[in-house]
């Protein structure tokens, strides 16, 4: 694994742009120029504003965004939940998210 990302959220419309609710367990595109290979495992810590710490977290990568992507779209990853509290953390996003992962938003990944 390669050195642990860190993803800071600091508001709702943050958040509705990285979080990919089509993906199992949850996941969050994590902008970075690292290289990564599909299927490999990270480590990242998750910074919410509305929570009071810090999560660590493992997570697959399942997206891949390059340099210079259509759209003027960060480069990143798209990382899916795997670590034992995937749910509680997909729960407590899909909480702030409420009424809002129905609108045609543009996001990091779609």
């Amino acid at each position: 694994m390669q050195d642990s990302l860190v993803l800071n959220i600091a508001n709702k419309n943050e958040l509705l742009a990285a979080y990919m609710p089509f993906i199992k367990n949850g996941g969050l595109f994590i902008p970075t120029a690292q290289n990564f290979q599909l299927g490999e495992m990270i480590n990242f810590t998750l910074n919410l504003w509305c929570l009071t710490q810090e999560t660590a977290m493992t997570g697959k990568i399942i997206w891949l965004t390059p340099q210079h992507a259509q759209g003027g779209r960060p480069a990143g990853i798209g990382v899916q939940f795997m670590h034992e509290n995937a749910k509680l953390i997909k729960d407590t996003i899909e909480k702030q998210l409420a009424g809002l992962l129905q609108t045609d938003q543009t996001t990091h990944s779609i």
